[in-house]
């Protein structure tokens, strides 16, 4: 190992002369920085990879790239709580000159992972930065990072997180009277309602931001990235015409492309369009479509770029020759490029999925329908698994990445059968109450395309609870039951949004088969927990659509094969679900939905249970009148006082962006704006 003055030597001789570092020298200077002479030196190091970003990021050498993250990982792992200690002088030397450099390279560091398609490496720097700004009070580069991350989650598939830091960035940048990061910040968010399935929202957003701020000059290329997203939101409606002159509209307001980034923003919405024109068949559109995605591929070659234009020309070569076979050989040859950029690869994905089903390749469809749940599931159960791993729990099932879906699946199926007795009695305590939450959180989240207000959950445990106590159950094994009946849908997570709020339901026969997942998928997040209330959990998501007469799903469990908490669910989840309005139909009445559960008695629901349930709504129903659903949820009414008395600082930033956001964006998501201080 060179000596640190000779590591220092070379590098102000490359810096002289205008050259750049290689990872080598790079490696070199980090590791006699870090090891040989403290971490105080490394501020030195800090300082000289500032002072050459740019160029060391326009490079496009891999092992430079390598180098770089190694700095950002470096400044990870330094304790930002206090002063260094130069071990060789014995002088404690502050940090705050640092934070700017240092958020400024872990930020960077994070943001060109984009291009490369790796944007899950991204977001470790990125919260990082968010951390030691916030630390110090740079409002600026908190802002900043918020906005890098709503950026980096929403290009993993995970746009729960995308949209909790698009909104406080958002909320910042109006602090701080930024327009670009206001503008830049509502891109993220519309992305993360895109991912959500609530595309008419994310339209009404990139909207009044246009109205807001089309007249800022400076806000013109993120004004051209909102709008583009509003394209693809009108795609995934089918709105073509709309969608088409979105995207020219996008393409227009970034002007010339001058830099790799601007121009995957550029392929992205001559991909939109040139979607749009085989949709409406018209072949010349196509063709210039095509001709500009393949021209800037190659003046601006990337990654992403080349994954753009391949796919790009699967889907024009299938309209142009009509073939249909060709076109699924080209996606499907695809598949391994894109595993790690979970947006691109669910795309992907539904595209071939559409594609088997449009030639009857009914085998295929389930192939890549299953390929599908699974890219989906494995980023949102990864957080689940680390949400578990913070509150101390140890998870119990494998990790989804390494280890197939399926096969943790049949585990669950394979477990024996507990009496009711014994299953009664070992979920008599409600366990860990801190996770129990931050599942009921997600298992809301999972909900919103049904129900904006997060309610729903609420209600249905409290039916579960009445009916378990009316069964028979004591308290505490009612109240267990309660919470766990909470979970039921908690592997909606790992569904499609554009599934889970496709208009009026109407599914085709691959859609289907992934809507059935949910069951098996929920069984899977919850069997991570081993506490035994979460092991109930997991038996009720698994079996609560299955049937008395063994034609429910996923696996044809028949009459009192089906767990008993599961059959108590049923009931309580199809009364609420049938007596709610839904994006696919209006809410029955009470007598409707009575009648309808009392016919299918024996059918569907367990014959005995059925008439007890019937006597509890009755009942309830005749004590509360109009006010059951407030009472029924007072549990969901509690929660959200509890997050407006802790979140008052995060409500008044929020309060800022009414005139963006529209209070429906708000009333689904509330119960998922975090506040970054916690």
């Amino acid at each position: 190992m060179i000596s640190p003055k000779t590591a220092r030597t070379r590098l102000r001789i490359r810096i002289n002369s205008r050259q750049g570092m290689n990872r080598t020298e790079l490696t070199e200077l980090l590791v006699s920085y870090r090891d040989e002479m403290g971490y105080a030196r490394l501020s030195k190091l800090i300082g000289h990879v500032d002072a050459h970003l740019c160029a060391l990021l326009a490079q496009e050498d891999q092992e430079i790239f390598d180098a770089l993250n190694d700095v950002a990982r470096a400044i990870v792992v330094v304790d930002w709580r206090g002063p260094w200690v130069g071990r060789s002088q014995g002088t404690r030397q502050p940090l705050d000159a640092l934070v700017v450099p240092a958020c400024r390279i872990l930020l960077e560091v994070a943001l060109a992972h984009i291009p490369r398609a790796t944007p899950e490496k991204g977001v470790r720097f990125a919260e990082r930065a968010i951390d030691i700004a916030s630390a110090y009070g740079d409002k600026s580069h908190t802002r900043r990072g918020f906005n890098v991350c709503s950026w980096l989650y929403n290009l993993t598939g995970s746009a729960a997180d995308g949209v909790e830091y698009g909104l406080m960035a958002a909320a910042r940048a109006k602090e701080l009277d930024f327009n670009v990061g206001v503008v830049g910040a509502l891109t993220n968010v519309n992305l993360s309602l895109i991912l959500f399935g609530l595309h008419e929202e994310a339209i009404e957003i990139a909207e009044r931001a246009y109205r807001a701020y089309s007249h800022d000059p400076d806000c013109k290329r993120h004004i051209g990235l909102i709008v583009g997203n509003a394209g693809h939101a009108a795609l995934a409606l089918k709105r073509y015409r709309e969608a088409a002159d979105y995207a020219k509209r996008a393409i227009d307001l970034h002007g010339d492309v001058t830099d790799t980034m601007g121009a995957n923003d550029r392929i992205i919405d001559h991909f939109t369009w040139l979607k749009c024109a085989i949709a409406l068949n018209e072949p010349a559109t196509a063709n210039d479509r095509m001709t500009a995605i393949e021209w800037i591929a190659r003046e601006y070659p990337s990654p992403i770029a080349e994954l753009h234009r391949e796919f790009a020309e699967a889907l024009y070569v299938g309209y142009a020759k009509k073939a249909l076979m060709a076109t699924a050989f080209k996606l499907g040859h695809l598949r391994s490029k894109t595993a790690n950029y979970a947006t691109f690869y669910v795309d992907l994905l539904a595209h071939l999925m559409r594609l088997a089903s449009d030639t009857e390749d009914h085998g295929s469809a389930l192939l890549f329908a299953g390929e599908l749940v699974d890219a989906i599931a494995s980023t949102r159960l990864s957080k689940v698994r680390e949400r578990l791993i913070e509150l101390g729990q140890t998870p119990k099932t494998v990790t989804p990445a390494k280890d197939s879906t399926q096969e943790i699946i049949d585990r669950i199926v394979s477990q024996a059968l507990e009496t009711q007795q014994t299953q009664r009695t070992r979920v008599a305590t409600l366990g860990n109450r801190e996770l129990t939450r931050s599942l009921e959180e997600l298992a809301a989240t999972a909900e919103l395309c049904d129900d904006p207000s997060r309610r729903a959950i609420y209600r249905v445990g409290k039916l579960s609870k009445l009916l378990a106590l009316e069964l028979g159950y004591t308290e505490a094994e009612a109240t267990a039951l309660e919470h766990a009946a909470r979970l039921h849908d908690i592997g909606k997570l790992g569904i499609p949004s554009a599934i889970l709020a496709k208009p009026n339901m109407r599914l085709n026969e691959s859609e289907y088969l992934v809507m059935w997942r949910h069951a098996a998928m929920g069984a899977q997040i919850l069997g991570q927990c081993h506490e035994p209330i979460f092991a109930l959990a997991a038996e009720i998501a698994h079996a609560h659509h299955e049937a008395w007469d063994g034609t429910g799903y996923p696996r044809n469990l028949q009459g009192e094969e089906i767990h008993e908490a599961a059959r108590i669910v049923c009931l309580a989840e199809n009364y609420d679900s049938m007596t709610h309005n839904r994006s696919y139909r209006h809410a029955l009445t009470h007598p409707e939905a009575v009648e309808f559960i009392s016919r299918n008695a024996g059918i569907q629901f367990d014959p005995e249970m059925t008439p007890v349930f019937i006597r509890v709504v009755e009942r309830l129903l005749l004590f509360h009148g109009n006010r059951l659903d407030d009472w029924l949820a007072e549990d969901a009414l509690a929660n959200e006082s509890r997050h407006r008395r802790q979140d008052g600082e995060h409500d008044t930033m929020l309060s800022r962006l009414a005139d963006l956001v529209p209070d429906s964006v708000f009333a689904k998501l509330r119960g998922t704006l975090l506040d970054a201080q916690k």
